[in-house]
């Protein structure tokens, strides 16, 4: 039935209209057969019919897209799916779409914010970070605390290190995930100070994440940087060593992994 449907849609068909072949492409997504050349499609055929398109489903399809670019980027880590997430989540925050009464979800506001660190743009972040405090902050009982975290990736990604702890704050969030990338980021800050207590931390949170009810995938990618992170500790100062070099293809090839970035500059 698919097949068939499909041939309607293209070669002229009766159901030969823009918003079948963005459904089609997005299909082709999730059925993971699409490639790089049909999500830059999807984008660009959005814009181009964008007249066409109710702005229910139009918005509902712009969120597509960043899911499609953001799991990309997860899987691959690389420079242009970066940017491209870095470019469409600022664009749609300059045209509302991520606005419900007036609230920004507290995951979309994060990743304007990491996406944004990991491309150098720290001016705009701050001035992202100023111009929406805690009270524009929604889908969470914690926004000031989410805030702070935030605020905290800031001045780490600065390498102000004394101040980024000061912000790093920890709640019972109601989102698991929110309090492990705090403890991923206390992790990082440790190591990039030395600290005694970084083997401390990374057992307790290898436990913390083993006991969560995350999905096996999301567990993956905390445990694959805390085990990547001990190899790293354990013989990353080698600078001939070929287990050294085979790290850096590890990670750079790893399909779960959080903080990849930070992870290969930590080898060089």
């Amino acid at each position: 039935m698919f097949d068939s449907i499909l041939s309607l849609i293209h070669n002229e068909g009766p159901l030969n209209i823009p918003i079948n072949h963005l459904y089609y492409l997005a299909i082709r997504q999730f059925n993971d057969s699409a490639s790089d050349s049909d999500l830059i499609e999807f984008d660009s055929l959005l814009r181009k019919y964008k007249e066409e398109i109710s702005d229910e489903k139009y918005q509902n399809l712009q969120a597509f897209s960043r899911f499609f670019w953001t799991l990309r980027y997860q899987k691959a880590g690389d420079g242009m799916s970066l940017h491209n997430n870095f470019d469409i989540y600022r664009r749609h925050l300059s045209e509302g779409y991520f606005y419900i009464d007036n609230l920004i979800p507290h995951t979309t506001f994060r990743n304007l914010v990491i996406f944004g660190l990991k491309l150098g743009e720290y001016d705009w972040v701050k001035n992202f970070l100023d111009t929406h405090p805690p009270e524009r902050i929604g889908s969470t009982r914690y926004p000031a605390e989410i805030h702070s975290l935030n605020y905290a990736e800031y001045y780490f990604y600065l390498k102000k290190y004394d101040e980024a702890l000061e912000h790093l704050v920890y709640k019972l969030f109601e989102n698991p995930t929110v309090s492990i990338l705090a403890d991923v980021l206390l992790i990082k800050i440790y190591y990039e100070t030395q600290n005694d207590l970084l083997e401390t931390r990374m057992k307790a949170l290898d436990q913390k994440v083993r006991r969560s009810k995350l999905g096996k995938e999301v567990k993956n990618r905390y445990l694959t940087f805390l085990r990547k992170l001990d190899k790293i500790i354990k013989y990353g100062w080698q600078k001939k060593s070929p287990r050294r070099l085979q790290l850096i293809d590890e990670i750079k090839s790893a399909p779960e992994i959080i903080a990849r970035e930070w992870l290969l500059e930590q080898l060089g």
